[in-house]
Formats: structure tokens, sequence, C-alpha cells
């Protein structure tokens, strides 16, 4: 009996598989795992990992149809017959489509339909028809009308049988540099889904599309458990070296006070008393801080920026290949986002070289959020200093920011608190010559990179499901 014949027959495998994984009773090799709604996107994921597990075989999601996963029996003849990589998926032709199993299809995101990505994004919010109008203007900016848009690296969206929207994951790509050559890198999110699609595995559908595509390597800097999941197994890793997070405290009580409100849908308000404890409270918090520096700040402009990346150490192998006109763009988009007021310095050392440079979003009263600080190693913990006191100086209350393997050193301070984060920085990659680089210490990727600056669309690579 050939292999292939073998694995045809281990119907009663795959049910004991069923039953222990998604904790149900199967009552025959023909119970429907769909009519019954025992398998949604999550399980589907859990099924399809522990099916390639126990049998030592890879499923290729664009290869299955739904009757694929209806039942046990219709598992086994799937196991059968499959052994394609599931990762492996090639690079698809620019605007091609590709159907979901039991009806609908994955396809480019056009521009006319971005009125319908919005109400997707919006859908627990009830938005009023100017918050649609005004959320479908900023899709627009980040997805079409960035200088670095690439048509070849689209965003895409899930169509049912009908046509209608069921998920998006949004496409923003940057030019980068490896070793001296051009590549392109994509950052992705948000990934959405209609909870109430009738296709199970949207989202997974729409990641394989995504991370199959021309790009040469692919971020997230704030996934979901649920898409570290999907990710995985789609052949990305979380990219450890850049989970932790600083943060440093400069007015506790403000700091409290507002998260409190916030906490209770209150808003930001510091009373009275707040304000006169943080007067005596935040001088001592300050005394923790590394001594102010004595730097000349100059204003950080888009061209400036571009130098002082170009002049970053040749240690790193991979960096940004910014264009004055993005960075014009993405200091715009940053501000629009209305998060706070975005904040940058610049420094030179003796000789007028670019020494260092810093890039925040100040929130007064709450969260300041580093994106980039960078510079030459011996000058890095003068800028670090700078920045926390130029954040403390405008009325900050906490300075958040990601530990990069330049940073870590600069850190390393007893003003800073260091924790894991609470969402899942990933990467991924189909170039073997570029894996190592990408989750060692030769990258240099900072969070103005990633989907995490956007604002009101870079909360997480999150799926609504």
């Amino acid at each position: 009996m050939s292999d292939l014949k073998a694995r045809s027959d281990i119907t009663p495998q795959i049910v004991e598989l069923l039953e222990k994984t998604l904790g149900v009773d199967i009552e025959s090799p023909d119970f429907d795992l769909l009519e019954s709604g025992v398998l949604d996107s999550l399980a589907l994921i859990e099924v399809m990992t522990e099916l390639e597990s126990a049998f030592g075989v890879e499923i290729p999601l664009d290869a299955l149809e739904l009757d694929d996963l209806r039942t046990a029996r219709s598992l086994a003849l799937l196991v059968a017959a499959n052994s394609a990589s599931l990762a492996s998926v090639s690079a698809s032709p620019v605007g091609q489509a590709f159907p979901l199993p039991g009806g609908g299809e994955i396809r480019p995101l056009d521009r006319d339909r971005l009125g319908e990505v919005a109400a997707l994004l919006l859908m627990k919010r009830q938005p009023s028809q100017a918050q649609l109008e005004y959320f479908t203007s900023v899709l627009a900016n980040y997805f079409f009308d960035h200088p670095h848009a690439d048509a070849e690296i689209p965003s895409l969206i899930a169509v049912d049988a009908d046509g209608k929207l069921v998920g998006f994951i949004g496409s923003s790509v940057r030019r980068f540099e490896f070793n001296g050559s051009p590549v392109r890198m994509s950052s992705c999110g948000p990934l959405i889904i209609d909870p109430h699609a009738p296709t199970i595995g949207v989202g997974l559908f729409l990641l394989q599309r995504y991370l199959a595509g021309r790009q040469d390597f692919t971020i997230s800097d704030s996934a979901t458990d649920t898409v570290l999941e999907m990710w995985t197994k789609l052949g990305g890793k979380r990219a450890d070296v850049v989970r932790e997070r600083w943060t440093v405290v400069l007015r506790p009580l403000t700091f409290a006070n507002d998260h409190f409100l916030r906490g209770r849908g209150a808003g930001s308000r510091a009373n009275g008393a707040v304000v006169l404890g943080d007067r005596a409270v935040a001088p001592v918090a300050r005394l923790l801080l590394p001594k102010r520096p004595k730097l000349v700040a100059e204003s950080l402009s888009p061209e400036a920026l571009r130098d002082g990346i170009a002049g970053l150490p040749a240690d790193f192998a991979l960096r940004p290949s910014y264009g004055v006109d993005l960075l014009a763009w993405q200091f715009e988009a940053m501000a629009a986002a209305g998060k706070g007021e975005v904040r940058s310095a610049l420094f030179r050392n003796a000789s007028g070289a670019i020494s260092g440079w810093y890039v925040y979003l100040l929130n007064r009263g709450g969260i300041s959020h580093v994106w980039q600080l960078a510079g030459e190693a011996s000058e890095l913990p003068s800028v670090f200093a700078h920045l926390l006191h130029d954040a403390y100086d405008n009325g900050g209350a906490v300075v958040d920011g990601r530990v990069e393997p330049h940073l870590r050193e600069v850190v390393a301070h007893r003003s800073v608190k260091l924790r894991p984060s609470s969402s899942h920085p990933l990467r991924h990659t189909n170039r073997a010559d570029l894996e190592d680089v990408l989750f060692g210490e030769a990258a240099f990727l900072s969070r103005s990179d990633g989907e995490s600056w956007m604002g009101a669309f870079g909360e997480a690579v999150n799926v609504i499901a």
C-alpha cells in the first residue's frame, strides 16, 4: 500500500485530533464542522497546524475548497492529497484575483472602494457620514497618495460571493538599502475582517496573499496574538530583538490622573490638586533623569534626516532609503493624525557633521511615543537625554519607546523602566540572504518605518473576529 493510500485511511485519527483540538464531540466522520459552527477562523489555524504536525504534511491555503474543511472524512482526503508548503506561495501577477473557499475572492484594493473599507474599520462605532468621509480621505492618503505607494504591492480586500467587502489588509511600502542595493519593505496593517463574513479564515487568506507579494520583506510593529499565530504559520517570525520597550515617567501624578480619567471615558483634565502635587513630585523624578546635555538643537528637516540615515554606521547592512518627498509627507501625516505634537531635533558634532537626531510625538499629560532615535554611538546618550528633558519641559508625563539594538546600552539608566511589549513585532522574508540581518542587529528599523505611527490606523495589525 502506498504512503498516499495509507494516509487516506486516517479518518479515525483525525476525528480524535479534532475532538482534542476543538474540545467538542465529533459524532461521526461526516459531522459537519461548518454548519455546526465549531470551525471558525481561529479554530481553522489550530486544526491546520495540528494536521500538519501530526501527519508531516504542509497544506497550501490557496488550494483549499470549503468542502475540504467540512468533515473529518474530507480533512483526511485533504491530508492525503497535499504536501506543498503553505509558506512558499509564489508571488502573484500584479492585479490578479484569488478565489476564497466557498466563494468570493481576494483582490487589490481599488480607490473607489475606500468608503467601504472605512465603513468596515468603523463598523463598531456607528460613524456619521462626516466621519466616514474623513476616514476615507485618511485611507487614501496612507495607502494611495504617499510618495512610495507601489502598485506592485497593493493593499488587498476580500469580497464574498456577492461582491460585498468582508476583509482588508493595508499596505505601506518603503524603500530600503541592503548592502547598498535597493530593496522594498512593506508594512502591513491594519488587518480587519467582517465578523459576519460567511467564509472562514478570511484573515489568514488575506495575510497569506499579502506575504506572497513582490516586496523583499514585510514587517508589522504591533500584532495581536491571533496575527502572530497566523504569521508564524505563514513562514514569518516574531522579532524578539525589538520586543522590549522602555519607559520614563516624568510626571507621575499627572499621568496617573490622565490614565484614570481616560479609563472612565472622561477625557484628560488635570485638576488643581494634581497640578500642585506634581509641582512637588515631578522635580524629584527629574533628578533621576540623565543630566541635561550641552547640545545645540537644530530643526530636523527632511533633507537632514535623509542625510543622517545615509551617514549611519556601516554596521547597519539594512537601512531606510528615505526620499525627501516621503519624509515631508510623513511628518505632515504624523501631525495631521491629531495624537499629539510632533517634536524633533538634529545635532551636529564639532566638525559640523550630523551626530544624532530624534523624532517623537509629544502628548502633554499622557504618553509621548518615540518614533526614531539615532546617531553616532558616542553621542546617543546625550541625544537621548535631550529628548527626555525636551519632553519634560513641554509638559510630557511619560516617554515610551522601543528598545532597538543600537539603543540597548543607551536606555540602561536608572530612570528607565524596561518591560516586554504587550503586542508582537513581526518580520517576514522569502530571501535567505535577508533572514539573519532582518532578525539581528544589523537592521536599522525604527517605529517610524512600521504601521504604529499612523494614528487611528496604527494601533495594531488587528483582526476583528
